[in-house]
């Protein structure tokens, strides 16, 4: 107590928090997060206030007696009150939403906006928006009280007493899954633990004798799932509903998809014998990883991803798994796939991973590598392919077409990227690349001779002020060694003179190094590869959908029919709800939709879809219902132009009233 009247308070890491006022009552909460404090007392001036440590104490609207305060995040307060959870904005202090919550069921708050409640038999996770609790998944599980968040941003752990085992649970934060399904710790229970238990003490039996084993929503139900913050974690969630049935226990494909939705975005490079697929991973992979030659020299698909200490679970038992670290090794998963032209047994392993296959959807994204540039010859395969994998959302973005050997090319690299998709009639994105150049820029054993034929060819006034250079007028100045290194980085001499003077005032190996990388446009595809993984959600949960309605086909009747019915659930799940906003922003940014729109309308768009804020919503409002109310409006791009305006009306509407609209 200070001489003010109020109180100090001292938390066991040394530090303090000055409350501003005398208690009247009592103090019935206190929460600490970070430079954030919050209390609240009871009696005539019953009052909750906050500190953020740089403005001071603030109050906030909230004079019911509150029972537990706790921070979900920098910016939500959680405050308990008489039968629901208020939630509270730190920063404005407003009163954003609340949640109905018995007073018996007790909550515990953990990290990044999670949460879960226990019930005697039940454990059910949540995630903490502003609005309100949205349900993460349940789990039948008595726990006796003993639950415990741990584990940091990146590991977000629920360790629960498994009464009827007893033993203790790893869950998964976010989709309730046990982390190691068959490894539990056999610890005491937790009365045991507590200081003056007798050795040996074990909770008490249910009352009915029973033991309360697992409870899987029924199939198609999405009891389990309903409310995930991330789609695949939903549809994981659904295939474990699955294969908890006996019917399909250890199904291969049902387990795939469910790996699937838990690893980074599965990439597959599609294309012909000598197209160039295993060159442009090992420029992907920074390595020598994938063999190349004018040949056929891949058998089977092989999946390159990144280090670690499990194994990775792949689609089928013939892939090959190579760990290897590389730039996009934690967004992605690339597979190196058999060339399509040829007679050998090889491409059926890559025809079984396209539309039409038995393993179709098994790789979420792809990038069709085309010779010479044109993709006049792949019209049918790029449309199947895109139709094919667009899913319920009419996907777009997931297919890359590569112009590939840019130095068999006599086009330049923006004419090529314009040109592609003109051809293949489809909304696809084109990247050119020059996968020689890219190896050599990455690769040491293949800079090397490089780098020595450059400073020799600088040292040399005669060929620097040529403005063409053939192989032939470096014979004379360049060894063996030096001139077989540029035929094998370059592949076409008509790259030498750009690269002479791009490269003249590099001052070391490294910024020569770089400036092959740009002209290789290696970063570009990487660029673009990011932007997929940006959205591995939608791409994934895509596949794993259209691959669950193969499954459901060829399930049979009974059986087929509760999938589809449980698929149907899915799809009206918040989750679902802002995959369908995220697929939006793909058709206006790489689609046709809103095309005719001025490029600031496109691009508040895209922010309010992905994002649910932009600025002047009432102004995007307007322009984007007036482009919906043209007559000859293709459906999809209304659909899409009223989403935009029913989002951008919503943001422009209080939050209070904003939930009570829907």
């Amino acid at each position: 107590r200070t001489r003010s009247g109020g109180l100090r308070l001292g938390s066991v890491l040394g530090s303090f928090a000055a409350l501003p006022t005398r208690p009247e009552g009592t103090v019935t909460a206190m929460a600490r997060r970070g430079d954030l404090f919050a209390w609240s007392q009871t009696g005539r001036r019953g009052s909750t206030l906050v500190d953020d440590g740089a403005r001071g104490w603030r109050p906030l609207p909230l004079r019911e007696p509150v029972r537990e305060l706790a921070f979900a995040d920098d910016r939500t307060l959680l405050a308990r009150v008489a039968g629901r959870i208020v939630h509270l904005d730190v920063r404005t202090g407003h009163r954003t939403g609340e949640t109905p919550l018995p007073d018996s069921v007790p909550l515990v708050v953990g990290p990044a906006g999670l949460c879960c409640t226990l019930s005697d038999d039940e454990l059910v996770g949540w995630v903490v928006t502003a609005e309100g609790l949205e349900q993460l998944w349940r789990r039948a599980l008595r726990t006796g009280g003993a639950v415990a968040w741990t584990g940091g941003t990146g590991d977000r752990l629920v360790v629960a007493y498994d009464a009827d085992a007893e033993v203790y649970r790893a869950l998964d934060g976010e989709s309730g899954r046990q982390v190691a399904l068959r490894d539990a710790w056999r610890l005491p229970a937790p009365e045991a633990l507590l200081p003056g238990a007798e050795p040996g003490g074990r909770p008490r039996p249910p009352p009915d004798g029973r033991r309360h084993g697992a409870r899987p929503a029924p199939a198609g139900s999405g009891e389990a799932v309903n409310g995930a913050p991330d789609a695949r974690g939903v549809v994981a969630g659904f295939c474990a509903v699955l294969l908890s049935d006996p019917r399909h226990r250890d199904d291969p494909v049902l387990e795939d998809i469910a790996a699937q939705c838990r690893q980074p975005l599965r990439v597959l490079l599609v294309g012909d014998v000598s197209a160039g697929k295993s060159t442009l991973l090992n420029a992907l992979l920074a390595g020598d990883h994938a063999r190349s030659a004018h040949r056929e020299t891949t058998s089977t698909v092989t999946w390159f991803h990144g280090l670690g200490p499990d194994a990775v679970r792949l689609p089928d038992p013939t892939h090959r798994s190579v760990r290897v670290d590389f730039p996009l090794a934690r967004r992605l998963m690339i597979a190196d796939a058999p060339g399509l032209n040829t007679n050998s047994e090889n491409p059926r392993h890559t025809l079984r991973m396209l539309p039409g296959g038995d393993l179709a959807g098994a790789a979420a994204a792809y990038v069709f590598l085309l010779l010479r540039g044109r993709a006049d010859g792949e019209v049918e395969a790029l449309g199947n392919l895109t139709a094919m994998t667009a899913g319920p959302f009419d996907l777009v973005g997931n297919v890359v077409a590569l112009a590939g050997k840019a130095d068999e090319v006599a086009s330049g690299h923006a004419e090529i990227e314009e040109r592609i998709p003109r051809e293949a009639r489809v909304p696809i994105r084109a990247v050119a690349v020059h996968q020689l150049m890219a190896v050599a820029a990455r690769v040491p054993e293949m800079a090397a001779p490089l780098l020595s034929a450059l400073a020799s060819i600088r040292t040399r006034p005669e060929l620097t002020a040529r403005p063409t250079l053939d192989w032939q007028h470096l014979t004379g100045h360049l060894s063996a060694a030096q001139l077989k290194g540029l035929v094998a980085a370059l592949g076409s001499p008509a790259w030498l003179p750009e690269l002479i003077r791009r490269t003249a005032e590099s001052a070391t190996a490294e910024d020569v190094l770089r400036v092959v990388e740009e002209m290789s446009r290696i970063p570009v595809l990487e660029a673009v590869l990011a932007d997929m993984a940006d959205d591995e959600d939608l791409f994934t949960a895509t596949a794993a959908v259209l691959r669950l309605r193969h499954w459901a086909a060829r399930a049979g009747s009974g059986a087929g029919a509760s999938v589809r019915e449980g698929l149907r659930a899915l799809q009206t799940t918040p989750a679902f709800d802002r995959l369908r906003a995220r697929a939006a922003a793909r058709l206006v940014r790489h689609g046709q939709v809103g095309a005719e729109l001025a490029e600031e309308d496109r691009d508040a768009a895209c922010e309010l879809l992905r994002s649910g804020t932009c600025h002047d919503p009432p102004a995007l409002a307007a322009r984007w219902a007036s482009y919906a109310a043209h007559p000859l409006r293709p459906t999809r791009s209304r659909a899409v132009a009223e989403l935009i305006t029913d989002l951008a009306r919503r943001a422009d509407t209080p939050p209070r009233l904003r939930g009570a609209a829907r």
